[in-house]
């Protein structure tokens, strides 16, 4: 007797004959699966039935979305620092273009108008670093101050 899922034959084990003739599947695994919960990837991608990601996903939206502080992502499989779900900030994808350059992890791009939706390559700055982002940050933080005093 084989498994409707994943064709494997089905082991007997010392049950009768008439329990085995109810039994569809080999396990829990392939009964779960078989009833759309799929929640181990291991064995659902070893009966040959691995999810599709990207435009070949039945949810597939366009392959941007806003993340949390209003970040846009866009997917990118192939580049070097697309997160694990192959997604890429927008934002640094612009300043790689301008720059003709893949841009090195350390490196901060900035939006000057705080809009992180806004991309223009005219509203973007690049720094080399963290520190040096955060010292830009002060010193607007001083020139407001001494405006408002």
């Amino acid at each position: 007797m084989k498994c409707k899922n994943c064709l494997d034959s089905i082991n007997r084990k010392e049950e009768s004959d008439y329990v085995w003739s109810l039994k569809k599947y080999c396990g829990k695994q392939c009964k779960n699966i078989a009833a759309g919960k799929r929640n181990n990837w291991k064995h659902y991608t070893k009966v040959g039935r691995a999810w599709k990601s990207g435009p070949e996903h039945q949810s597939w939206k366009g392959g941007r979305f806003v993340g949390k502080g209003g970040t846009i992502y866009v997917w990118n499989k192939t580049h070097p620092s697309a997160n694990k779900n192959n997604y890429v900030a927008e934002h640094r994808l612009v300043m790689e273009k301008a720059a003709g350059r893949f841009l090195r992890p350390e490196e901060v791009v900035h939006h000057l108008d705080f809009d992180h939706q806004n991309n223009k390559i005219s509203n973007l700055h690049l720094f080399e670093n963290q520190s040096k982002h955060a010292r830009y940050h002060s010193f607007l933080k001083s020139c407001v101050r001494e405006v408002l005093l």
